[in-house]
């Protein structure tokens, strides 16, 4: 009994160890109209998750906007998007490519957070 006790506990912290700092990386093909593009990233915050205010160069962008689109469907406990809306700050014109470092995680518990890296290439 102490024995699968010990390894309920064991695994159970292996699994939060290997979640907790989680990171991710993604690629994402960015329109660029007028120097505004738009980021996209997966949401849902009736699990106390929020996408806290990304990392980014800012001498090449600004943030403009962040805002919850909630899902068409009405099952409970559906996600939703989080739209970060950027512009350029070089003349109206994006750059080839950029990375940016956004950080998905429970505003009460700063070890829960999952990194995400995203990989633009504007269009």
């Amino acid at each position: 009994m102490i024995k699968s006790i010990s390894a309920f506990f064991i695994g159970a912290l292996s699994l939060y160890l290997s979640t907790a700092h989680a990171e991710k990386s993604m690629s994402v093909i960015a329109k660029c109209s007028g120097g505004a593009f738009v980021v996209k990233l997966p949401a849902n915050p009736t699990t106390g998750y929020q996408w806290a205010a990304p990392e980014f160069d800012t001498t090449q962008f600004q943030l403009k906007s962040q805002r919850y689109v909630a899902p068409k469907t009405r099952s409970m406990g559906a996600g939703g998007n989080t739209l970060f809306t950027f512009q350029s700050l070089k003349g109206g014109a994006c750059p080839k490519n950029a990375v940016m470092l956004f950080r998905y995680v429970r505003p009460w518990d700063p070890k829960s957070a999952t990194q995400t890296t995203v990989h633009l290439e504007f269009k």
